[in-house]
């Protein structure tokens, strides 16, 4: 078992680890990586406003709140719902029921399901304030995302949706399932984070079955249109209000439509996506969605403003069965899939995030150490090593028991660098001395960088080569 996890974990590691190393006992790295605590790590709506430049997005209380005093402004008068707020972004944007959308579940093409449950939902905010839930769930509805609070698109004021806990309780109460997403006007990492702390303290008073959202959206006009913000900074500020989310205990997920996917965010550095697309049948395929919003004139029994049947946007769930890959960035058919889920169910790897791995991100002194330490079972030490630079706690007992065990030895005596990216000879030598430092003669002059090979790791390299658990790259070198 020892010898088939040391292969698994060099498969896991070998794809991520810098290519060159300079000379010393473990020489020093090309370049510092941040902190790896992650490996302990634990760690839309969609075109309603999205797809359209004219039409951007979408969110709003029914009891929206005054820009100059946090004061609740008056309700509109029914005749005049639609014109709530001159700042609401969903001002205007309910549309009536004679629209040209299709308006039950069963019109719309699904991609092919995958070991999937294909499950039917609605999300609603205070502009369905009349839902009768058991009549929605007879009508097929089996789980609703809530709109729990939202950004105001000018002033930025953040408000709590006025239906919030109603939609919330009736909903739990007649067995549908609940997520829950806040309408975002963010411009900054701070401001996401904001709104992950809010919608997490919404959720904190109910069981929410599903994740919380962040529903970042274009409204003309709007503070966040307006910021005209770079694809580093959007995607920033997904994976902050992720990674805030989750740091809470709850799942995560972004909401959003093809155009931002494809032009205003690196999208293969999300994780859940809620995808909004409407359209009978959705062609994008830029990142695996786990929800489709596909209509926003759905007709549900139940669904209304003030008494009214309104339209209400449609969803599907393609529902894994039984247990989901953990990694949304590990896909099945990568030449690493099956090694990291062997690893992950062996428990030696916990993912840079609940939901992501990072494969091709680099691997650090310390994060190997930890997965070794893992490998063991968590074996204790005698004393606490002697290096001064293991400042968090995630690391130190790994270090300390490789330290005492040899495996490891520093850059001196008071410097372990944990930080530091681990380079492919420092990996093999450090699993070569796990392994006790078995004696072999290949001769690696094959291959064509063999003579930069450093005189330390030369041993280590011919026995990891010998065993298979590294092999050269296909233009003969071994890197």
């Amino acid at each position: 078992m020892k010898r088939l996890l040391s292969g698994v974990l060099c498969a896991l590691l070998l794809c991520s680890v810098l290519p060159t190393a300079l000379a010393s006992d473990e020489p020093e790295e090309p370049a510092e990586v941040p902190a790896a605590e992650a490996v302990e790590a634990e760690p839309v709506e969609g075109e309603s406003a999205a797809e359209a430049e004219t039409e951007e997005p979408a969110a709003a209380s029914e009891t929206p709140v005054s820009e100059e005093d946090g004061s609740e402004l008056p309700l509109a008068e029914e005749t005049d719902w639609h014109g709530l707020d001159p700042e609401d972004p969903l001002r205007g944007r309910i549309p009536t029921l004679d629209g040209a959308y299709g308006s039950t579940w069963t019109e719309f093409v699904t991609r092919p399901l995958n070991n999937e449950t294909l499950r039917f939902g609605i999300d609603v905010s205070a502009y369905q304030n009349t839902i009768d839930w058991t009549k929605a769930k007879a009508a097929g509805v089996e789980f609703a995302f809530i709109r729990a609070a939202f950004r105001y698109a000018k002033s930025g004021v953040l408000s709590p949706d006025s239906c919030f806990r109603s939609h919330v309780e009736g909903a739990k109460a007649a067995g549908v399932k609940v997520g829950l997403y806040i309408f975002s006007q963010a411009t900054t990492v701070k401001e996401a984070e904001d709104e992950a702390d809010l919608i997490v303290s919404l959720a904190k008073d109910y069981d929410i079955d599903l994740p919380l959202v962040f529903d970042l959206e274009h409204y003309s006009g709007g503070r966040f249109s307006n910021a005209k913000l770079s694809k580093r900074e959007i995607t920033d500020m997904c994976l902050a209000f992720c990674a805030r989310v989750e740091q809470a205990g709850y799942e995560s997920m972004v909401y959003s439509n093809p155009s931002m996917l494809n032009g205003d965010m690196y999208a293969s550095e999300l994780g859940r996506l809620w995808l909004a697309n409407y359209t009978t049948q959705t062609s994008y395929t830029g990142h695996p969605y786990e929800y489709w919003q596909c209509s926003d004139h759905g007709v549900v029994d139940g669904v209304g403003y003030n008494g009214k049947s309104t339209p209400v946007d449609l969803n599907l769930w393609f529902e894994p069965n039984g247990s989901r890959d953990p990694f949304t960035d590990v896909k099945a058919g990568a030449w690493y899939y099956d090694a990291v889920m062997a690893a992950y169910a062996a428990g030696i790897v916990k993912g840079m995030t609940k939901t992501t791995f990072e494969p091709t991100g680099t691997t650090t002194r310390a994060q190997l150490v930890t997965m070794l330490h893992r490998m063991a079972g968590e074996p204790g030490f005698t004393a606490e090593a002697a290096f001064t630079d293991l400042t968090q706690s995630w690391y130190r007992a790994p270090v300390s028991w490789a330290s005492e065990l040899g495996i490891v030895k520093g850059y001196s005596d008071e410097e372990f660098r944990p930080n530091r990216a681990i380079t492919r000879e420092e990996l093999v030598t450090i699993l070569y001395r796990q392994q006790g430092e078995p004696a072999s003669e290949l001769d690696l002059s094959g291959y064509a960088d063999a003579d930069q090979i450093h005189s330390w790791a030369l041993p280590a390299m011919r026995w990891a080569v010998e065993k298979g658990v590294i092999s050269g790259y296909e233009d003969g070198t071994l890197r």
